[in-house]
């Protein structure tokens, strides 16, 4: 069996092993499956507003079952070598999906995400702690608004003061994301529209 992957499209071609043993139609399914999972689309609820990242395996039964319409879809598409299907990258559902959504408290990782895993300070992108903007020992909160990512360095010489004190400037004030930049990161998703 030979598999040849590119940016055209994806092609398996059946041929016999050393010892002359037709691979399994599975074992190319599973081959298959594991390839495409590293793709992604997004999927939107029936009005428009963001719900999930999903795998493009996933996006693409959603749209054959009926469940949802493509909206946007990739100009190379899926081969199989026997039938070619739409690469879709952005979904819509054709039903309204009711969900609530979580309180968008920050922890770690969503600061370290929201700052780009670098510190705010002076640009480092190794040894990385979170810092409060207003120390907690003058009243600073564990909010959005008060935490940033900052290297070890840059948080031991800023110590018990604010930034101005320090005379360190942020290279962006702190800001609490919105739900969808909080959760998704479909920017890499959107570059080839």
């Amino acid at each position: 069996m030979t598999c040849k992957l590119n940016s055209d499209s994806i092609i398996f071609t059946i041929k016999y092993n050393s010892e002359g043993v037709l691979l399994t139609p599975f074992l190319i399914f599973n081959i298959f499956k594991k390839i495409i999972m590293m793709e992604s689309v997004l999927v939107l609820n029936f009005d428009y507003t963001p719900l999930n990242i999903t795998s493009i395996q996933r996006g693409v039964v959603l749209v054959y079952k009926g469940k949802a319409e493509i909206v946007r879809e990739h100009e190379n598409p899926l081969s199989n070598g026997l039938k070619n299907f739409v690469r879709p990258l952005v979904i819509r559902l054709l039903s309204y999906i009711n969900f609530f959504r979580t309180k968008n408290n920050p922890n770690r990782s969503k600061i370290y995400k929201r700052d780009n895993h670098t510190c705010v300070y002076c640009g480092s992108t190794k040894n990385l702690t979170l810092d409060h903007v207003i120390p907690r020992s003058r009243g600073g909160t564990n909010e959005w608004t008060n935490l940033v990512t900052s290297c070890f360095n840059c948080n031991l010489k800023k110590g018990n003061r604010t930034p101005e004190e320090a005379k360190m400037v942020l290279s962006h004030k702190p800001y609490k994301p919105d739900y969808v930049s909080a959760y998704f990161q479909y920017d890499k998703i959107l570059e080839g529209i």
